[in-house]
């Protein structure tokens, strides 16, 4: 998964730093290896940055939590209501045909 975020006409202090936020496009964090590449100019210089981190699961799910405009994905959820749903239709119609057939059977 490659996201990238360009920015032009940017100011910095020198032996200064602060964090550049990249856009991830509403996508949740996935645990995995990444390598962050990282290219500026200024002044008529070219500085290069390379670096290779890890998000473990517990952070992703941090930041997953954090993340205010994150889709949550809920299906697994309606997927199990659903089931419950069912279930509990079956029981009840289950239910009810047996004391209607007893109802009957007490008639004859």
């Amino acid at each position: 998964m490659l996201h990238q975020a360009k920015k032009d006409n940017m100011r910095m202090a020198p032996n200064s730093n602060f964090n550049f936020g990249i856009n991830w496009d509403n996508q949740e964090f996935k645990p995995g290896k990444y390598t962050l590449k990282l290219t500026a100019w200024g002044s008529g210089k070219k500085w290069t940055f390379t670096k290779d981190f890890e998000i473990k699961k517990d952070e992703a799910d941090k930041l997953n939590d954090k993340a205010v405009e994150l889709e949550k994905d809920y299906t697994m959820w309606y997927i199990i209501g659903g089931i419950a749903l069912l279930v509990v239709l079956l029981i009840l119609v289950f239910l009810l045909g047996r004391k209607s057939r007893k109802k009957n059977e007490d008639r004859e």
